[in-house]
């Protein structure tokens, strides 16, 4: 238990030690492409900008909550 701990300690402060950092392995990867003239704004990345869906009209719960009537096995036996 203690060595588990300890090593979740270990992550934990390590996360914190090395927010924001490049690792050594991907300097020359940063390096190269940091400057990058033609990296799309934050704003520009967004890919789904439509407000979420009210799930309250025609939706179909396909669990009643107290068996799995209705259903039926493919592909096996259950």
């Amino acid at each position: 238990m203690n060595k588990l701990v300890l090593l979740f300690s270990f992550f934990f402060v390590f996360s914190l030690v090395a927010e924001n950092k490049v690792s050594e392995d991907q300097k020359n990867w940063h390096k190269r492409y940091v400057k990058q003239k033609n990296i799309p704004k934050l704003e520009e990345t967004k890919i789904n900008t439509d407000k979420e869906p009210d799930l309250n009209e025609g939706f179909v719960d396909l669990y009643n909550k107290k068996d799995l009537t209705g259903w039926t096995p493919k592909g096996g036996t259950c």
